[in-house]
């Protein structure tokens, strides 16, 4: 499966970093992990990738949902 992970050169920053998801990226989110997929079968990273590539309004609905095997909180 081939999956769009970067912004074309011209792309903002705050989009890109986005995008790419970085680790370090101050304002991670874990909707930075969930591949979008358009109407025309194209992966993408995240929503931010679609979005940098102009198909946000192409993206199908997908049911995402997450799952804990761990209760942590901050102090763990």
């Amino acid at each position: 499966v081939r999956m769009i992970t970067k912004c074309p050169s011209d792309t903002p920053t705050f989009l890109s970093d986005k995008c790419e998801a970085a680790n370090d990226f101050k304002e991670h989110h874990y909707i930075m992990h969930l591949p979008r997929l358009n109407s025309s079968g194209v992966w993408y990273q995240n929503i931010y990738c679609a979005l940098c590539h102009g198909d946000g309004k192409n993206l199908l609905a997908l049911n995402n949902s997450m799952a804990c095997s761990r209760n942590l909180t901050e102090s763990q």
